[in-house]
């Protein structure tokens, strides 16, 4: 079934929420070239009629919404025979408070909007975050939406959770940004270590897709890591290096550590990059094993990501 799913999406309506994020719209424009008609709903709608000006639009809908609003969430849905709801939204504010008004809050009235109009199928997409150890605002209320997506689903709900790794090929990820103390500018990654032989675990973007292209006719009711592989940080930072033409620069790990320990609960972004830190240096174990057997998917390699960005 999910094999088919890959080819032909004929027929099939889906709302997708968080359509102007990275991963969001280049979800929406694969789902629409393979045949599916598209609710996309995005806080900002210019984020979204940008990148649809050149493709075909037909089959795409953008609606104006904000998740953190139920009525914006409702209206999406009200009067269309949607199939499936995805989420892709996502805050990644050091701010608990702003965090959970979209990881948590947001998830639940997708949730509460796709039970009441009937949707077969919601994925919610996760991140590996949720395993970190270390508290920060965005693991924390992500692992807090997992739960709310599990206790909302059943007979009613078929629900599946999407865990991606770093995603490989969105802006995101892969272009530093800036970090400013008196005096001082340091233009650092968003993997904040000079623990160059850390294991920095990854998804490409395509794969991200295909996974959740997949996710929409898998077995239900289940979590899944979207998981390509392996590599280093060094072999990560390079490659970034050549595709975005960003000059590297790393924050030292011990002094991270150090600001965390005197500033860092008066400065939540400090804490949360000295939790990405203590991630990075000492990963759980992740498996990709269900990734492949439920959905279907064909792994890459991260030398194989290169090829096909044409670097090496």
């Amino acid at each position: 079934m999910a094999s088919k799913l890959g080819v032909n999406l004929q027929e099939k309506v889906i709302a997708i929420y968080g359509a102007s994020s990275n991963i969001g719209r280049k979800f929406t424009q694969e789902a629409a070239r393979r045949g599916a008609t598209i609710v996309a709903v995005a806080r900002n709608i210019d984020k979204v009629l940008s990148y649809l000006k050149q493709a075909d639009t037909r089959n795409i809908e953008v609606i104006q919404g904000d998740i953190t609003q139920l009525e914006d969430v409702r209206k999406a849905l009200h009067g269309r025979d949607v199939d499936a709801t995805i989420n892709f939204a996502a805050n990644f504010s050091p701010d608990a408070l702003r965090s959970r008004s979209v990881n948590v809050i947001g998830e639940q009235h997708v949730l509460d909007a796709s039970k009441e109009f009937g949707i077969k199928r919601h994925i919610y997409i996760s991140t590996i975050a949720t395993q970190a150890q270390k508290p920060n605002a965005y693991s924390n209320t992500k692992r807090e939406a997992e739960n709310v997506v599990k206790a909302a689903g059943g007979k009613q709900l078929d629900w599946i959770i999407l865990r991606y790794a770093n995603v490989l090929g969105t802006q995101t990820w892969n272009q530093p940004f800036k970090f400013i103390f008196p005096y001082l500018r340091l233009a650092i990654p968003k993997v904040p270590t000079d623990a160059k032989d850390a294991i920095f675990p990854y998804v490409t973007i395509e794969t991200a897709i295909e996974a959740t292209l997949s996710a929409l006719e898998a077995r239900p009711n289940q979590t899944i890591t979207i998981l390509d592989g392996e590599t280093t940080i060094e072999e990560y930072l390079s490659a970034m290096e050549k595709v975005y033409n960003v000059r590297r620069s790393y924050l030292p790990s011990k002094q991270l550590q150090s600001l965390n320990k005197h500033f860092g609960k008066y400065f939540p972004s400090i804490a949360g990059l000295c939790a990405a830190l203590e991630f990075l240096t000492h990963p759980p174990t992740f498996e990709n094993t269900t990734m492949k057997r439920e959905l279907k998917v064909k792994t890459r390699t991260f030398q194989e990501w290169m090829a096909f960005k044409n670097i090496s």
